[in-house]
């Protein structure tokens, strides 16, 4: 899950909260975006699909075969719940839990948390840019 929580939040919404909100959240949905096509790469790059398909090694992401696990992952809605902006990326594929966490006969094969964590440095950087341009407007 993404979401801003963050002790500049009532300073910035002393900006022009009609302004803020709006760009915080499409800020948040398109970081999203970005988590999510990284995890989608991560398992369609170099896999191959059908009768030469080979799985991944435990603890890599898994090889796309069908591509349903890949073509499951998006962006959920963005909300706001007590004043947090939110939004998360979504693998709903029924074998995408089983991949990510693993299973007791099935070694993990993570794809959403290391996107999520390669792609960590861009969300904060992103939300600065659009708050300076939003404070000089």
């Amino acid at each position: 899950m993404i979401s801003i929580q963050d002790d500049h939040g009532p300073r910035l919404l002393r900006i022009d909260p009609a302004r803020v909100r709006p760009a915080m959240a499409q800020e948040l949905e398109d970081n999203a975006k970005v988590i999510a096509a990284d995890a989608a790469f991560s398992i369609i790059d170099g896999a191959i699909s059908g009768s030469a398909h080979v799985p991944s090694a435990p603890g890599s992401p898994p090889n796309a075969d069908t591509h349903d696990l890949d073509q499951s992952i998006h962006v959920g809605e963005v909300i706001e719940i007590d004043g947090k902006i939110q939004t998360s990326v979504i693998a709903d594929s029924d074998h995408a839990l089983y991949m990510e966490k693993g299973t007791s006969r099935i070694a993990e094969r993570p794809f959403l948390e290391p996107a999520s964590v390669r792609q960590h440095q861009a969300v904060p950087k992103g939300l600065a840019d659009t708050f300076n341009k939003l404070a000089r407007t």
